[in-house]
């Protein structure tokens, strides 16, 4: 999906303005202004790689947002409206989507290697236990290497940190593998040790962090240990830009007063929550329609989009 940049401090003073003065050449003068910057916003969200038929932007004073009306042609035809300033709808923001753990397990003679992918999530989520940024790693173990490394991508603060970590194989055994690492070579004052544990049956990975030498006054925050275990699944930046599609396989259609009841944060909801076909049906999504749509189809229900979003 396309991501965009929340209203600026600039369109909000313009809608002020457009509030406050009453005057019909004036307003149509803040329009104009606020189409042009729309226009703008829209040239820069634009995906250069396709091909269109039709692009067209401007200010919708029923959603106080800029939107982008785009149609693609060929074969694979598309009519689409966005919301390019992220003002209705919300901008994207960090989401988490967990799915079961897979631990790949593969022996053959002497050779043996296992993986599991997803991201690290507390098993105790109290004050000094939670990791302090959201962390995707990718995990990959060789008996005959004696070690499993640990690709890591650390979310935070809106920066993405890549690492790598290795830990050392002490037990593999048909069931699973215990590995062990230290990360800071003996530089800190309160040393810590990982002890990275793979099930093979019950399909889960386990990292436990723990002080190498408990110190209880020097080091009261690192004495007792910290547990995390791999969640299935993905972390990635998402957002939900679409006020209109239209394509062969019918309708989706963002219902103004169901985005607006939701504050524009929809992307953690169901379809169900706020799409309709754009007569109060089900949307696209959630049923295909019994007959492929036509391109003059799209063309009317776009044209009845447009009349609502520009408030005529």
């Amino acid at each position: 999906m396309k991501t965009g940049l929340a209203l600026t401090p600039l369109i909000a003073v313009l809608f002020f303005i457009s509030s406050c003065n009453s005057g019909m050449n004036s307003s149509n003068g803040l329009l104009q202004e606020l189409n042009k910057y729309c226009t703008a916003k829209g040239q820069e969200s634009l995906d250069k790689t396709q091909s269109y038929s039709r692009v067209e932007s401007f200010f919708s004073p029923s959603l106080k947002t800029c939107v982008q009306v785009e149609v693609q042609s060929g074969d694979n035809w598309e009519y689409d409206v966005l919301d390019v300033t992220h003002g209705f709808l919300n901008a994207p923001k960090l989401i988490k989507s967990p799915s079961p753990l897979t631990v790949s397990h593969y022996e053959y003679w002497q050779y043996a290697n296992a993986s599991a992918e997803g991201y690290w999530k507390e098993m105790d989520d109290s004050p000094g236990k939670k990791l302090v940024g959201n962390v995707a790693v990718s995990i990959g173990c060789d008996r005959e290497e004696r070690l499993c490394k640990e690709s890591q991508a650390l979310v935070f603060g809106g920066l993405v940190k890549p690492d790598l970590v290795e830990y050392k194989v002490s037990s593999w055994t048909a069931t699973g593998i215990v590995a062990e690492t230290d990360d800071d070579g003996g530089f800190t004052q309160c040393p810590m040790e990982h002890r990275l544990t793979v099930d093979f049956k019950s399909n889960s990975v386990i990292v436990v962090d723990y002080a190498k030498t408990p110190d209880k006054q020097k080091c009261a925050a690192e004495s007792s240990p910290n547990s995390y275990t791999l969640q299935g699944g993905s972390i990635g930046i998402m957002g939900y830009d679409s006020i209109f599609s239209c394509s062969k396989d019918g309708i989706n259609n963002a219902v103004t007063s169901k985005v607006n009841a939701l504050n524009g944060d929809v992307i953690e909801h169901p379809y169900t929550d706020f799409l309709d076909d754009g007569s109060g049906g089900a949307a696209a999504t959630n049923k295909t329609p019994a007959h492929p749509f036509t391109q003059a189809g799209c063309e009317r229900a776009l044209d009845k989009k447009l009349t609502e979003l520009r408030g005529e």
